[in-house]
């Protein structure tokens, strides 16, 4: 094919390039009276100019949101994609966020991380992965990092937090998200009960239990544990007292001396994995034991009415309450 010199084009008739002007405006007015031209795929959808499909390489989306599982409040930040520091073809979604630890001994989360994208679930990069040892207590940054198989489904991801035969938490990283918003923050309410047993004649020992509060959460913070699916921790505040008039000291096991009836009818007993920190060993007759938790594990939904059931040497009082609505 012979090349035309810059001679040529310079010296091309008028004609010509009246011609060719006229050609492209009459391609670009018919794409205006139609509509969108083929090529424009954004604004086919009715996308805005300033809409994206996706995210580029050095693009970034501010997060805002937290959440709790397996004794760690994480507090995401910002979501970025960038290239593998070990293969710079491969491009990543680098997660940042703080990392708090609720319990009281140094510890490193542990909870199973997966990215849902492109409808797929993407595995945790180990390698690039930064995941802080905090101290009891404590915070400290630290970054999750998965590997994308496509940039452009960025936009839409969700974090999935655990497995999926425990409690899991999901929270879509950009307003495109497609999970729905799962925190699993924990839910402190007010309760106002008190109720006691007791025994007469010579050796007569009485119970009471006063009630503070409750707290309902899908995790263990203490064992760095989530809950089983479909399940809770409730844990419930009290002080106990004991009066008796016989040689004696008795023993306060929450084991022995509580109970829980479900909105069911069913009665559960203490969870007993919990420990032992609200035994108390040798009471002293009229003096309250404050600052008491004990917990039990209950269905989900929660919401419903519950008996908090005293009891001691066949004898039982029922303390009723309503756990609401979330």
């Amino acid at each position: 094919m012979r090349r035309i010199s810059s001679l040529t084009l310079i010296v091309m008739p008028a004609a010509s390039v009246l011609a060719v002007t006229v050609l492209v405006g009459c391609c670009g007015a018919k794409g205006d009276a139609a509509g969108p031209g083929a090529g424009d795929k954004s604004a086919a959808a009715g996308m805005g100019s300033g809409d994206k499909v996706g995210m580029g390489t050095g693009e970034s989306i501010t997060i805002g949101k937290s959440y709790w599982h397996a004794g760690w409040k994480v507090d995401l930040t910002t979501a970025k994609v960038r290239a593998s520091k070990e293969d710079p073809a491969q491009s990543v979604m680098a997660i940042d966020g703080m990392f708090n630890n609720l319990g009281k001994d140094d510890a490193e989360p542990q909870s199973q991380l997966t990215l849902e994208a492109g409808g797929e679930s993407l595995p945790l990069d180990d390698q690039e992965t930064e995941l802080p040892q905090v101290p009891g207590g404590g915070k400290q940054r630290g970054t999750i990092v998965f590997d994308l198989k496509d940039p452009a489904s960025a936009t839409g991801a969700t974090l999935v937090v655990g497995n999926s035969e425990n409690n899991q938490a999901t929270i879509p990283l950009g307003e495109g998200g497609t999970g729905a918003l799962l925190t699993q923050e924990p839910r402190s309410f007010p309760l106002d009960l008190s109720g006691s047993v007791k025994t007469t004649g010579p050796t007569g020992v009485k119970t009471a239990v006063t009630v503070k509060g409750a707290e309902l959460r899908a995790d263990d913070v203490r064992r760095h544990e989530e809950s089983k699916k479909d399940t809770f921790f409730l844990t419930v505040k009290y002080a106990v007292t004991t009066t008796y008039t016989c040689t004696c000291s008795p023993m306060w096991n929450p084991a022995d001396g509580l109970a829980l009836e479900l909105p069911d009818g069913t009665t559960v007993g203490v969870d007993p994995n919990e420990g032992l920190d609200d035994v108390v060993a040798n009471t002293v007759s009229g003096v309250s034991n404050p600052d008491l938790k004990t917990r039990f594990i209950i269905k989900d939904p929660t919401p419903g009415d519950y008996k908090l059931v005293v009891r001691f040497q066949g004898k039982q009082k029922a303390m009723p309450f309503t756990i609401p609505a979330a």
